[in-house]
């Protein structure tokens, strides 16, 4: 049986390759932005005197390496939520066949995961879980509330 650091050191591994993803998309797109990807011009606006009208002459597609690198730093990031989410069920003592189900309850909208979030951790205690509350960030999409878990929890926020 794993220790606790063993575990930990597991899903360390994947954050640890995320963040080199996330430094190679600073560099690709560093170097996108340093090749000047768009020429902008400008002229006097005909309908109001002293102002100036700013439009794009041209613009360079975003190389797709950009949008690769960038996938592969968040598939290492979701693979560690999901990798936390095994160990967590593991330690909870699940079987082999729930465990194969269990990952981090993430959906597309609060109705999907009322459905979808029991099944995902069946295998962890869920006691956490159930007092989350769903709510719409300033943008309107719908979000955990940080706030609930903060009370449920009695952690600061910076714990999380």
């Amino acid at each position: 049986m794993l220790t606790a650091e063993e575990r930990l050191r597991l899903i360390h591994v994947k954050i640890e390759r995320a963040n080199k993803h996330i430094s190679d998309l600073r560099t690709e797109i560093h170097a996108f932005l340093g090749s000047r990807p768009y020429e902008v011009g400008a002229k006097p606006d005909a309908k109001i005197p002293d102002k100036v009208v700013k439009y794009f002459i041209s613009v360079q597609e975003t190389p797709v390496i950009i949008s690769a690198v960038a996938g592969d730093a968040l598939f290492n990031l979701r693979a560690a939520l999901d990798h936390l989410a095994y160990q967590l069920g593991s330690v909870n003592g699940a079987s082999d066949r729930i465990l194969r189900l269990t990952c981090f309850p993430i959906s597309d909208n609060a109705e999907k995961y009322k459905t979808e979030a029991p099944g995902k951790v069946r295998g962890m205690s869920t006691d956490g879980w159930r007092s989350r509350k769903i709510a719409r960030d300033p943008a309107g999409h719908e979000t955990l509330d940080h706030r609930s878990r903060v009370r449920s929890r009695g952690a600061a926020p910076h714990t999380y």
